[in-house]
């Protein structure tokens, strides 16, 4: 084994070693941040839900379709609400709201694979969620007298998470390259200074093995 590929090999290993524990680092924040945004979207969701639930009791008893409509239409303040709904207990609907952004095509199609049974929350009457891959679904009862009467139902897109996510990914790239520029640059000082005089070492022990001299003497360096 030459000097040479002793030292390309010592750099690459530790290129390799700082390269992975930044990526698993990365990936570590990554995927917090990922339940901790979705906890907070399941927690917002709910305070909406439940807000539109007891503001919309009367109305729904009282078949008001445009006090609804108004209060679903609020929903336009909160840019990642793409879709709402106020269906009563035979869950047709009352009220309904859709995000400019979104077309009807896609509002039909995300309301043909829900989550949920609108019969099993209405019978039930407790509150329910799932994530898909690109929003979350939150049904909340509608309660008079304890008694289930509707469902509210929104539906809340994962943009934002996704642009937080690929920010995470281009600043782990940038801080990634600028780490590995500055290990190797380190890599190369610490291999002077250490690895060097080991090889010097090798080179006149291999010497000696050859039975070339064995009064060689070995120089000190510092």
């Amino acid at each position: 084994m030459t000097g040479t590929s002793l030292k390309s090999k010592l750099t690459s290993l530790q290129l390799f070693t700082s390269s992975l524990l930044l990526l698993l680092a990365c990936a570590t924040a990554m995927v917090v941040e990922t339940v901790r945004y979705r906890s907070v979207m399941v927690e917002k969701m709910a305070s909406t839900a439940s807000f539109l639930a007891t503001a919309n009791t009367q109305n729904l008893l009282s078949n008001r379709t445009h006090a609804a409509q108004l209060l679903l239409d609020s929903l336009a303040a909160e840019p990642n609400v793409r879709f709402a709904y106020i269906f009563d207990s035979r869950h047709a609907p009352l009220a309904h709201y859709r995000s400019p952004r979104y077309s009807l095509r896609q509002e039909i199609s995300s309301l043909e694979r829900p989550c949920h049974s609108l019969r099993q929350v209405v019978e039930t009457g407790k509150e329910g969620y799932c994530f898909t891959r690109d929003h979350l679904a939150f049904f909340h009862p509608i309660l008079a007298d304890g008694q289930p009467v509707g469902i509210v139902y929104i539906e809340s897109g994962m943009g934002e998470l996704y642009r937080r996510l690929a920010w995470y990914a281009f600043g782990t790239a940038l801080f990634l390259a600028s780490a590995l520029f500055i290990a190797y640059l380190l890599s190369r000082r610490l291999q002077r200074l250490i690895g060097d005089p080991i090889l010097h070492l090798a080179a006149q022990m291999q010497k000696v093995s050859d039975g070339e001299s064995s009064a060689l003497r070995v120089e000190v360096k510092s």
